[in-house]
């Protein structure tokens, strides 16, 4: 008898446009799928669309609604308030594009990386997400929308997340809440690695997030980088961002960068600016570097993960609209990086299956 036809499974990955951190992660995931046979498809919207349209020029991309999420207070409430509209429409809206891509594509696994609608009656979804236990502020608040996010996990058949299951994590509690629906641990993901061949800036800030908060970050380190006496890079992480003018000579600007530009000046660089963001995070890690940590203002997230590391001595912390590089500069030298202890390894086999 001939042998069997091997199937190889039609998987669907989709990813938030909350920033590109979402994107980037799933990046070595879409290079586990690609490795092991599966015919990958891609869907996004915004600036990580361009993103993995980049980086997989040969993948299928469907454009999803893009969530437009802008943070322009620093309370959390008011901004998930605002956002709130935009957000049920998009996942409507991507719930049934997700449903017309099933019928004409044949979809057998959908992963969603925290794309709130993104599951289907007929395929395998897989929910990625490092949010098991979201800190809000006010204890009510916090019920309420670790509750709704329950809700939401429970309509994918598994949560991934991309921490370590054990004391030994970056994310905290974060990830490791005392009780919380059926998960598996993958490990962190990151698609940058160490450069052999380093650049020699002396400051590297790499910018992500939404608007306007991304540009008022921006603004504030240019304005502090012009006096510096050091050479800065800056990594705006806006493709299509108006460009900049008058830009001294010792600061060098890029509007976008490949994984391998960000690992090689990441590596070389005497300090690091970012946003806490989970995904800058687990690049850190991947490198083994501290970084200078400025959250964005009213998200919560990055506040507690800026001072988990910092109390792990993993980094250093300033606020937006207070920041002081120079200080930031001496100050590094006494951190160490956090070290990934994990490879994403372990979990490849089992994605297919």
């Amino acid at each position: 008898m001939p042998e069997k036809q091997r199937h190889f499974p039609r998987v669907l990955v989709a990813a938030l446009d909350w920033g590109l951190g979402h994107a980037t992660r799933c990046m070595p995931l879409i290079e586990a799928l690609q490795q092991q046979g599966a015919q990958v498809m891609l869907a996004c919207s915004g600036n990580a669309a361009e993103l993995w349209r980049r980086e997989y020029p040969d993948l299928p991309l469907f454009i999803l609604p893009a969530y437009g999420i802008r943070y322009r207070w620093n309370n959390m409430y008011l901004n998930m308030l605002a956002n709130a509209p935009r957000i049920v429409v998009a996942a409507i809206g991507e719930h049934i594009r997700l449903r017309r891509l099933v019928k004409t594509h044949a979809i057998d696994v959908v992963i969603s990386d925290n794309r709130l609608g993104f599951f289907h009656p007929a395929t395998r979804n897989i929910y990625l997400t490092h949010q098991l236990h979201i800190q809000a502020q006010e204890p009510l608040g916090r019920w309420l929308v670790n509750a709704l996010h329950r809700q939401i996990i429970g309509q994918y058949d598994e949560c991934w997340v991309p921490d370590a299951e054990g004391d030994d994590n970056l994310s905290g509690a974060l990830s490791h809440p005392p009780v919380h629906p059926s998960t598996r641990y993958i490990g962190p993901l990151s698609r940058l690695a160490p450069s052999l061949t380093p650049l020699s800036f002396d400051v590297v800030a790499v910018l992500s997030g939404p608007e306007p908060q991304r540009s008022h970050l921006e603004a504030e380190i240019l304005e502090q980088a012009t006096y510096l006496e050091a050479s800065v890079l800056l990594i705006r992480g806006a493709p299509h961002a108006k460009p900049l003018v008058q830009v001294p000579a010792h600061i060098t600007v890029w509007d976008f960068a490949a994984g391998k530009q960000i690992a090689a000046a990441m590596t070389g660089a005497r300090l690091i600016v970012c946003r806490s963001g989970y995904s800058s995070i687990m690049d850190l890690a991947t490198l083994g570097r501290p970084a200078l940590f400025v959250p964005t203002p009213g998200q919560t997230e990055q506040i507690y993960l800026a001072d988990y590391l910092k109390n792990k001595n993993l980094g250093i912390v300033q606020q937006q609209g207070r920041l002081h590089v120079a200080l930031a500069l001496r100050d590094i030298e006494n951190c160490s990086g956090p070290e990934l202890k994990l490879c994403v390894t372990p979990f490849y086999s089992y994605c297919l299956q």
